[in-house]
């Protein structure tokens, strides 16, 4: 089984952009994890082996006050490109981490119906990272190049994917807030992933 940590953290991935959103109110914790999941299919992300199994590790801790804990890991891949031009030499990976404090279900009114949800302190923790494919590089001659490889001849390339994943991690921020109905740092297109706390 491949390594699902290798990739991002080797010398060949470099951190474009990262966030921290914490919320602690009653919000469907559920919908949320339903709606993320639509979104990167929709924008087609990947797991490690290009299927749509984002997690890879989901843990829960219930305590004796009836309280929950959560630590829910999502790992995500993109090749950019359009579905004829596809390069590997580039790849983005988006890091999602779901922790729960004192996590209870409670009962809310909504529309006149009574709903079981959660309440809790959520943090959400996002990093975004651009990977280059380095492989055949790193031997010899040409793994002595890499760096100006890196500097000079692939320099704009390099700055226009940098670009286009701190774009892609920013309309996850914006999809985030949007659906926890916070203040957006941009307009998201209309009715593409509109306001539905509850059903």
């Amino acid at each position: 089984m491949p390594d699902l940590e290798a990739d991002w953290t080797s010398s060949n991935a470099y951190q474009i952009h990262q966030f921290e959103i914490e919320v602690e109110y009653t919000f469907n914790l559920k919908e949320l994890y339903k709606r993320l999941h639509f979104y990167f299919e929709d924008e087609e992300w990947t797991d490690l082996f290009g299927m749509q199994n984002y997690e890879v590790r989901y843990w829960q801790r219930d305590k004796p006050d009836g309280l929950q804990e959560h630590h829910i890991w999502w790992r995500m891949y993109k090749i950019p490109g359009n579905q004829n031009l596809k390069n590997d030499f580039f790849k983005y990976f988006i890091k999602l981490d779901y922790q729960t404090l004192a996590t209870k279900r409670v009962e809310h009114m909504h529309k006149g119906k009574k709903w079981n949800i959660y309440k809790s302190n959520t943090i959400l923790r996002v990093e975004g990272h651009l990977i280059i494919n380095w492989d055949g590089w790193n031997k010899g001659l040409l793994g002595g190049m890499k760096g100006a490889f890196n500097q000079w001849l692939y320099k704009d390339k390099i700055k226009w994917h940098e670009d286009q994943l701190y774009m892609e991690v920013g309309r996850l921020y914006n999809v985030i807030k949007d659906f926890l109905e916070l203040t957006k740092d941009a307009e998201l297109e209309p009715n593409i992933y509109p306001p539905n706390m509850l059903p």
